[in-house]
């Protein structure tokens, strides 16, 4: 068994009178929130926790001492019922998405940039100790009306693919990507049952990758022609379909005056289009319903052996969904090659490119993955958006927030809510 409690950060008051507690604990930091319901036959709670309180969620075994924070944010929603107040929370790492930037900066290293960034555009504490940036570049970048999150994740790209987020007491974190072995896996008496489903991403068959900065810009088209036939015979035509995905990767710079730089570039661009055609392939996706998930993280390899449905396979841990008085959800990805872009169709997408800023005429290089012949005569443009590689993204973010429970969600939060004045906001805040 174990026991929950509410903490009011700014009075640092225990509520431990809980009906129930909800906590998603997720990969994609974005999909991190939570909920209580509170026993409140007097309607005090909405004045006690107006939106934008900030709130530690903490979990101990019962019988022990020490006390653990499962969650940390802030109040976003209010529910009064009978007897009882409903309240929803969301992660400190929602500030980094909500923000434009409108910045300028010459020959300035990541560091400076990535500090600069976070405490002019977040409420966030900015901890030198929660930094570890692998290739601390100099760079030059202009951004008008970009999004923070974007902006970070080309960072990242430049230097070596970090992950970043908030922790649970509002401090900002930049570190390598670490990949770890859950301590047990779930096999026959671990868990209650398992549920899983193959799920196929959409048939793309062309990427064109935009790459490189002006005055210096290049695109590469990376396509299946095999697929684009299919596709063809799928729908009843004779001539070769595709569908396209464009994305854009400022970052892959060449100078042309450098022998072998443009070409360096290009090998780089042909690999991520590449990586995106080949993660087209099916994936196990499941979730295990089990009483206990100590030591497990979001991103943790587990293997999951269920005899009754025929799984015996590696997978990634996609999310962890916590509850007072029910069972712990853990929703799992097969661990196949690609598996983070093959993920990136079942959620919400981060978007990478602004194709008003794209020019669709620069020269272009053809990389076709399968010989044969194609003349095209109908085009899907398709444009998706993109998210940074090794990120897990689960639960519909934009209307539907907490799936799989479906007490969280219901539309009100995500990129869908609608605009609410947000109370006691951390100086810098914004509202969401």
């Amino acid at each position: 068994m174990t026991d929950w409690r509410l903490i009011h950060v700014p009075s640092g008051e225990v509520q431990d009178d809980l009906e129930d507690v909800v906590v998603v604990d997720a990969f994609n930091r974005y999909a991190r929130e939570g909920r209580a319901v509170i026993f409140d036959p007097n309607s005090i709670i909405p004045a006690k926790y107006p939106r934008g309180t900030l709130v530690e969620i903490q979990y101990r075994k019962t019988g022990e001492i020490t006390w653990s924070t499962r969650f940390g944010g802030f109040v976003v929603d209010q529910d009064i019922e009978k007897n009882e107040t409903k309240l929803s929370f969301l992660s400190h790492d929602v500030w980094i998405k909500k923000r434009t930037v409108l910045e300028d900066y010459e020959d300035k290293n990541l560091s400076f940039i990535l500090e600069d960034l976070i405490e002019k555009y977040t409420p966030l504490i900015w901890d030198p100790s929660l930094i570890s940036i692998v290739n601390d570049e100099v760079i030059t970048r202009r951004w008008q009306g970009e999004a923070l999150d974007e902006i970070l994740f080309e960072i990242a790209s430049i230097s070596g693919e970090e992950e970043f987020g908030a922790t649970d007491d509002a401090k900002f974190f930049f570190r390598p990507q670490q990949i770890s072995n859950a301590p047990y896996n779930y096999v026959p008496g671990t868990y209650l049952e398992s549920e899983f489903e193959r799920q196929t991403r959409q048939e793309i068959n062309r990427v064109t990758i935009f790459y490189g900065e002006d005055p210096d810009r290049a695109k590469v088209f990376v396509e299946n022609t095999d697929a684009q036939l299919e596709l063809a015979e799928k729908i009843g035509v004779d001539k070769p379909v595709v569908i396209e995905v464009l994305r854009n990767y400022p970052e892959i710079t060449f100078d042309p005056s450098i022998p072998g730089s443009k070409e360096k570039a290009e090998e780089r661009a042909t690999s991520k289009g590449n990586r995106i055609l080949e993660g087209e392939q099916s994936v196990l996706i499941g979730d295990v319903i089990t009483w206990a998930s100590e030591g497990h993280m979001p991103g943790d390899i587990v293997q999951l052996i269920d005899p009754d449905v025929g799984v015996d396979e590696s997978f990634r841990i996609a999310s962890i969904t916590y509850s007072m008085v029910g069972n712990v959800r853990v929703k799992l990805a097969e661990n196949v090659e690609n598996v983070v872009d093959i993920l990136l169709s079942l959620n919400e997408e981060k978007t990478r490119i602004d194709l008003r800023d794209v020019d669709v005429d620069v020269p272009g290089t053809l990389v076709n993955q399968v010989d044969g012949s194609f003349s095209i005569v109908m085009t899907v443009d398709i444009i998706k958006i993109q998210v940074p590689d090794d990120m897990f993204l689960f639960g519909a973010f934009g209307g539907n927030l907490g799936d799989p429970d479906p007490d969280v969600g219901g539309g009100l939060l995500g990129d869908q809510r609608t605009m609410a004045v947000i109370e006691n906001i951390p100086p810098g805040g914004s509202i969401i």
